[in-house]
């Protein structure tokens, strides 16, 4: 381990900004999901419950102009879900997880590990951050710009700090 901490602070600057941003990345994807998920229950819930009460409209022998919203609400449901909009919420959740988990194997590399680690060790181990953060960005789904509004104004709320950096027992 080096003697002087000042000849890694640009690592854990590098750890800091890997933390940071896979924060915001999480909680865009974090965002999106809820989104999503709200697109969901109004394309495939409530045509496919319209489509089903319809139906039973018309089955009871009431008008059969009703069969036409029953119809539609199942056509509605149905390209929904061949389109993966059940899916979405999912795969954004998943990827709010993996940058979760990063930001906090950067963090607890650059607050604490990083006094452990021989200074070639702990170069190589801020390499592979780097290098799993580019991987993360080249392989999970996009955000969009208002999911990161959203994140950026959850996190300027200081709702992500720990409660002991806020001195609260």
């Amino acid at each position: 381990m080096s003697d002087s901490i000042s000849d890694v602070d640009y690592l854990i600057r590098e750890c800091d900004t890997i933390a940071e941003n896979a924060l915001y990345n999480a909680q865009s994807h974090y965002a999106l999901a809820d989104t999503k998920e709200n697109q969901g229950f109004w394309l495939i819930v409530i045509p496919a419950a319209v489509a089903g009460i319809c139906s039973l409209l018309v089955a009871l022998a009431l008008p059969p102009w009703l069969g036409a919203f029953g119809a539609l609400g199942g056509t509605v449901a149905t390209v929904a879900g061949i389109l993966g909009v059940d899916r979405q919420p999912t795969a954004h959740r998943n990827a709010g997880s993996q940058w979760t988990a990063l930001r906090h194997e950067a963090r607890s590399l650059s607050q604490v590990m990083f006094r452990e680690l021989p200074h070639q060790q702990f170069v190589a181990e801020v390499r592979r951050i780097c290098d799993r953060y580019n991987a993360l960005c080249q392989a999970l789904p996009a955000t969009d710009r208002e999911s990161f509004e959203t994140a950026r104004k959850r996190i300027k709320r200081g709702s992500h700090e720990p409660d002991f950096k806020q001195g609260t027992n």
